[in-house]
């Protein structure tokens, strides 16, 4: 999702396949010319923002490069981001490390969200586990807290920040934030600075399955 002068504009990637295929295996389909189309749409859109012109070298070789699968794609889009942004958390790939196949050979009782939860937090050496706020309708804290682990779920509080186009809206991809702010965009993103008319609780918090604030766990899973 990006604004333009028309209004909010989905950007999706088409793909081969079915729901029942693995994402790492999902291939892009490229007989639709939506790489250059999606391109001219966010240069369009975004060419006299701030900070077009440090974003645009490194976004649109993702877009424009042919990457026949949608798994490296979203990856390399995420790492350039962080990077972006300063983001230096490691960053680990399941799949190269093996794990589903050690999750279906483990001698688990049951299989399900909160139990691979627990597999990982075990596997990693982690003692905490950072959900989005829909966890609380997918884990079950008490089984997570029970095995010795503790889950925090985000209280996330959305920045308000200059944006082209008329008045401010939220839920967009990072993309119009990084295109609006350029460099300022982490301390937004940190609460360390306001856009126009930006809310000042806007910094994400966490808060633990009774609905306390707490502070950011250090080394969250």
């Amino acid at each position: 999702r990006i604004k333009t002068a028309g209004g909010v504009t989905w950007l999706t990637v088409p793909v081969h396949g079915s729901p029942k295929v693995p994402i790492s295996d999902i291939r892009i389909d490229d007989t639709q010319p939506w790489r250059r189309r999606h391109w001219r749409t966010i240069e369009h859109a975004y060419r006299r923002a701030p900070g077009f012109d440090r974003v645009a070298p490194w976004l649109a070789p993702i877009l424009l490069d042919r990457e026949p699968f949608l798994a490296p794609l979203s990856i390399r889009f995420i790492e350039e981001c962080c990077r972006f942004l300063g983001i230096t958390t490691p960053l680990l790939r399941g799949g190269a490390l093996g794990l589903e196949a050690r999750y279906r050979s483990a001698p688990l009782s049951r299989r399900d969200a909160t139990e691979r939860v627990i597999f990982l937090l075990d596997t990693f050496g982690a003692d905490t586990f950072l959900s989005g706020a829909r966890g609380r309708t997918i884990y079950d804290a008490a089984r997570i807290e029970a095995a010795g682990f503790r889950i925090l779920f985000q209280d996330y509080r959305h920045p308000v920040y200059p944006q082209r186009f008329g008045p401010f809206l939220p839920y967009l991809s990072v993309v119009d934030l990084l295109m609006n702010c350029g460099a300022g965009s982490r301390e937004i993103l940190l609460g360390q600075r306001q856009g126009e008319g930006a809310d000042r609780e806007s910094n994400p918090r966490v808060r633990s399955p009774e609905g306390s604030p707490r502070e950011n766990p250090r080394n969250p899973l």
